[in-house]
């Protein structure tokens, strides 16, 4: 988790906002998908001390219009893929 971390570091410096966002197809099964997801924001949560960090998990067809339709409705000003 060195990349989320080294983003928390940035987004204190601007006192902004961090979301992880989750698009899936549910290619594999949903449920699966869904701890794996939860098991991913327990272990951010552990490791990581910044308290503008939150986590979405959407599900869309195509990956790639799911991106652009989140960065769209929420204003994102930067996506790291």
């Amino acid at each position: 988790m060195p990349v989320i971390n080294f983003l928390s570091q940035i987004a204190k410096m601007f006192d902004a906002e961090l979301t992880i966002l989750h698009i899936s197809n549910y290619a594999f099964l949903k449920e699966l998908e869904i701890l794996l997801f939860d098991t991913f924001h327990k272990d951010i949560i552990q490791s990581i001390s910044y308290s503008k960090i939150s986590f979405r998990m959407l599900r869309d067809c195509e990956i790639t219009e799911g991106l652009n339709r989140f960065c769209m409705d929420h204003k994102v000003d930067l996506l790291v893929i």
